[in-house]
């Protein structure tokens, strides 16, 4: 759904300059072909693609809740299976990548809006704050080698696909893509409580490993 720009902070911040240059002469089309060839999506010239500028996790996940707690009371259920995946594997980036401080205010931020059948994923996930202590975690592995599985109804992708794409919201759009599939089926979206009986474990509703 998503292109991933692998852009370093330091080079985003040189073409930032350039950029606030080209605007400043009022030359909007070469500003325009400068920003599409070197993928940047903000007016400040920091991509929301670019993995090295940690902001982009915060901005990118509380978009997404806002997103989710505004839809329609018929949507809202079915778009609130994306919270919980994408939070963990936000998080485990940002673990990964070595922004121990903020990975840790990420979780702390969002960590209490999770249901509560993940409250032992979560527990366990608290404790990795090192990118060391990912290796050889079980509940790490079986989240990376199976991707999530989350049933929706057409009207429910349609307005999630059209909100991240409009927000360029690539990374969110990256983590869906990578970790998680989207099954759309055509009627109307299932209701808390059937997702409810199909909901908890780590893969979603049923999980595929090695797609």
């Amino acid at each position: 759904m998503g292109e991933t720009t692998d852009t370093s902070l330091t080079s985003e911040q040189e073409y930032a300059v350039l950029l606030k240059f080209l605007r400043k002469q009022n030359l909007k089309e070469t500003e325009e072909v400068l920003r599409r060839e070197a993928g940047i999506t903000s007016s400040d010239g920091l991509g929301l693609s670019d993995h090295s500028n940690p902001a982009i996790y915060k901005h990118g996940y509380e978009s997404l809740k806002n997103f989710v707690e505004n839809s329609l009371d018929l949507y809202r259920s079915e778009l609130a299976q994306l919270l919980y995946p994408i939070f963990v594997h936000l998080y485990l980036n940002l673990v990964t990548r070595g922004y121990v401080d903020i990975a840790q205010q990420f979780f702390t931020d969002y960590h209490g809006m999770q249901e509560l059948f993940y409250e032992h994923d979560l527990v366990r996930l608290r404790g990795l704050t090192l990118p060391q202590h990912l290796h050889g975690c079980d509940l790490v592995e079986n989240l990376c080698k199976s991707k999530h599985l989350v049933h929706m109804c057409a009207e429910s992708y349609h307005s999630l696909k059209s909100h991240l794409q409009s927000h360029q919201l690539t990374m969110i759009l990256n983590v869906i893509q990578e970790r998680m599939i989207i099954e759309v089926f055509d009627g109307a979206p299932r209701s808390k409580q059937e997702l409810m009986n199909k909901a908890g474990a780590t893969g979603g509703e049923a999980s595929r490993a090695g797609e």
